[in-house]
């Protein structure tokens, strides 16, 4: 094992275990082993800490270029087998896809560090960390007992004109293809016609849905 692959190895292990943000896969050999660049889908409020003890424990320097997913994941795509990057820190699997020929085969030590299901089908990615959807309600006109069991529930006419939704937000379209996977395209599909129905409230992420 090269001393790049290694340094590649630790640094996804520090990941997986110390970060609470989504999905880590290795790219194409990149730097040198005294060195590491870094592709971040996520924000740099949220990962530079991370960067930082990994830096300290391990005198590795660490370069990061800081965008959203999809613009990391065309940039792969243009640089291709010249990307400078080791390692693409994506917010989710959908960003992976398009650049899947441009990854390079993870380790065993890194891909047990997380459990099965959250090693890609080609061992090019590692989930390093669960992201839960949550409804937020008026507890002034709610209780938790008028909450449907499931989403289903909310394509109920007596929703109509009274919940919110971020369509164009990431992590509601990662949601999305979640759900696409475990319901199937048609129930999928019947569900956001359902509340489309139901006139809901557009909002442009999540945070503002909250502070409504």
């Amino acid at each position: 094992m090269d001393a790049s692959t290694r340094k590649r190895i630790k640094f996804s292990g520090i990941l997986a275990f110390l970060v609470s943000a989504v999905f880590l896969t290795a790219c194409g050999p990149g730097n040198d082993a005294g060195s590491l660049t870094v592709y971040s889908g996520r924000s740099e409020t949220l990962v530079a800490p991370l960067i930082e003890r990994f830096k300290e424990e391990t005198g590795i320097d660490v370069q990061v270029k800081y965008a959203g997913t999809p613009q990391l994941a065309a940039t792969l795509l243009e640089e291709g087998g010249n990307s400078p990057a080791d390692v693409f820190y994506a917010q989710d699997p959908g960003g992976l896809g398009a650049v899947s020929a441009l990854l390079a085969t993870l380790e065993g030590e890194v891909l047990t560090m997380v459990p099965q299901w959250a090693v890609s089908a080609k061992n090019v990615w590692v989930g390093v960390s669960g992201r839960a959807r949550t409804v937020v309600y008026n507890t002034k006109l709610l209780t938790p007992a008028d909450l449907p069991n499931d989403l289903t529930g909310f394509a109920d006419l007596k929703w109509k004109g009274r919940i919110g939704w971020a369509p164009t937000n990431a992590s509601f379209q990662t949601m999305v293809t979640a759900m696409r996977s475990i319901w199937g395209e048609e129930k999928t599909v019947q569900w956001l016609k359902d509340i489309q129905a139901n006139d809901p409230k557009v909002y442009p992420k999540n945070t503002p849905i909250v502070a409504a």
